[in-house]
């Protein structure tokens, strides 16, 4: 089974050393959904509880994404000197492309989720644009390999 929510974000960001327009700090107002798969816990009849997806997606992603410049750490503009003129920031190893950022998150919530046997992350830079990435967690590699174990017992 699946659920999911949907959250706004507001970020900057700029792709040093591209030849098009995003090699400028920019802007912009993306969304991010996340889908988690899991099995339904027969005693609560959920997944997960929709609002403890939310707290782990707020904690582990937006308070440190969410209205913050995003920049690659070889970037000139993240020089320590110069990160205090943008406020709040992250640095990533990569440049900060959409498709950089939804590794990141789900990267981060993977940490967070651990009961879940999937997470799919599609983060969208406009309204138009966007970047997916779903990964197996821990919980769900050991789902499939228990479900392999017992097609071959069978």
């Amino acid at each position: 089974m699946k659920i999911g929510r949907v959250f706004e974000i507001a970020y900057s960001h700029r792709i040093f050393g591209h030849t098009g327009q995003c090699r400028n700090l920019h802007g912009h107002n993306g969304r991010v959904e996340v889908t988690v798969e899991g099995q339904i816990d027969p005693d609560t009849g959920m997944v997960m509880d929709f609002r403890d997806l939310k707290d782990a997606v707020v904690s582990s992603v937006l308070s440190k994404l969410d209205h913050s410049t995003i920049l690659q750490s070889g970037d000139p503009l993240a020089r320590a000197d110069r990160l205090v003129e943008y406020g709040k920031h992250v640095l990533v190893a990569r440049p900060p492309t959409a498709e950089v950022i939804a590794h990141y998150i789900v990267d981060e919530l993977t940490r967070q989720l651990t009961t879940v046997s999937n997470i799919k992350v599609r983060f969208w830079e406009s309204r138009d644009c966007y970047a997916e990435e779903e990964v197996y967690t821990a919980q769900g590699v050991k789902e499939v390999l228990a479900r392999a174990r017992a097609l071959a017992e069978a």
